[in-house]
């Protein structure tokens, strides 16, 4: 009897459909062991990210700083370069009013002079008299004389006095 019942058409059944529950629970426990394992290794990237983006922001951060404080000493050392630069010219300012000084001294002779002969030519001209006339062209050619006009051309500020 014992014979018949594994022989029976339902044994065969029972057997392949036994089979099958084992081949499917062992499918879906290799199914479910390859989801945990690409979990863990999504998870471990995740991980990995959350490692390497605090890394990258530190470093941006750092270059930044190093950009800023670069800056910062360059900024320091123009200021300075500026207050060099003011300070030499400040330096120069006594030569620059000395030279001025100098030219108007000139100045103010030459424009005596002109107003003198300039006089004496109205003198002249007013009292017809050819000796004082003489007088008063020698006068302003004396005057004219020491004027000397320069013209240039091409005058830029970095070239003035």
């Amino acid at each position: 009897m014992l014979d018949r019942c594994t022989t029976s058409p339902w044994s065969n059944n029972l057997r392949i459909v036994s089979k099958l529950f084992l081949y499917h629970n062992n499918l879906l426990l290799h199914i479910t062991k390859n989801a945990i394992i690409i979990s863990l290794k999504i998870n471990q990237n995740k991980m990995l990210y959350l490692l390497i983006i605090p890394v990258l922001l530190a470093l941006v951060l750092m270059n930044y700083y190093n950009k800023f404080s670069t800056l910062r000493v360059q900024i320091k050392a123009s200021i300075q370069e500026i207050g060099n630069q003011l300070k030499r010219q400040a330096n120069l300012i006594p030569n620059l009013v000395d030279s001025v000084k100098g030219f108007m001294k000139h100045e103010k002779g030459i424009f005596e002079e002109l107003t003198s002969a300039r006089k004496m030519v109205q003198d002249a001209i007013s009292s017809n008299d050819p000796k004082m006339i003489d007088k008063a062209q020698a006068g302003i050619d004396k005057a004219l004389s020491s004027l000397r006009v320069v013209v240039e051309s091409n005058l830029k500020s970095n070239h003035l006095v």
